[in-house]
Formats: structure tokens, sequence, C-alpha cells
């Protein structure tokens, strides 16, 4: 579209041409602020994607601590008698709320 603008006003008068430059000059500043705001956009979107991915990963590695912990808590049995494996246990409860409440 510019090159046959600029082939018009060659073969027009100066008035003429003018008159058709300013306009086009319009329409290529518009087309310039298309194209930087499409640009932004794309990286935009990009960085978007990119922090979606890295959400993803995270929620799969705390889905999968969940699952892990809700094993290990689901295997849990009373323990009995001995007072060094109930500090044992004991301790490793204490361990798992500690996380829990780092998470939070």
């Amino acid at each position: 579209m510019f090159r046959q603008a600029q082939e018009l006003t060659e073969r027009t008068s100066p008035d003429q041409a003018s008159k058709i430059k300013g306009p086009l000059g319009q329409v290529n500043r518009r087309w310039d602020d298309l194209l930087k705001g499409i640009v932004e956009r794309q990286r935009e979107l990009e960085n978007a994607l990119l922090r979606l991915g890295q959400f993803q990963h995270a929620l799969n590695e705390l889905m999968a601590w969940i699952e892990k912990t809700n094993k290990s808590l689901d295997s849990l049995k009373p323990v009995f008698g001995d007072p060094q494996v109930i500090e044992v246990e004991l301790a490793k409860l204490k361990v798992n709320i500690v996380v829990v409440s780092l998470l939070v």
C-alpha cells in the first residue's frame, strides 16, 4: 500500500501528493502501533504460558507430596508400650505438622 501511494504521489501535483501523504502517514503510524501491540501481546502470552507451566509443575509436586503424606498417615498404627517408639512416632508427626504449616 505504501509503495502504491508513493507511486501515486510521484504522478500527482505537490498539492495532491501532500493530501495523500497526510492520511497515509496516519495509517502508517496506526499500523506501526498495531504491530507493537501485537508484539507486546505475544510477549505477555508467552510469559503467561511460562508461568502456567511453572504453576502446573509446582501443583504436580504438591499433589504428589499430598498423596505420599496421605499414604504415610494412613499407614500409621497405634503404638503401645515402648516410650521410645512412641517418641519417634510423635516426632515424625510433628515434622509433618511443621511441613504443612510452612505450606500454608
